[in-house]
């Protein structure tokens, strides 16, 4: 009788031991991206910022280089599914 109760409560503390461990890991993980996508807004923040201080004239250029890739883009693609 006394060893089938220390093998109950030896089993519930494995148990225990593992689903904090679990938690834990979960935790860590969430952290992990908690701390990217901080990262990522700062330097989306900086990238905003640094195009406000942009002159309009090399705003204006970058804009358009943009919009030409993106141009250039679909028409090789529209190309592709044509031929």
């Amino acid at each position: 009788m006394l060893r089938g109760e220390m093998l109950m409560l030896h089993n519930q503390l494995m148990f225990e031991r593992h689903k904090r461990e679990l938690h834990a890991q979960r935790n860590r993980r969430l952290l992990r991206k908690i701390v990217k996508a901080t990262a990522l807004e700062e330097s989306a923040a900086a990238v905003v910022s640094s195009k406000v201080h942009m002159c309009p004239a090399v705003l204006y250029m970058s804009l358009l280089s943009q919009f030409s890739n993106v141009f250039r883009d679909n028409t090789t693609t529209y190309t592709s599914i044509v031929c």
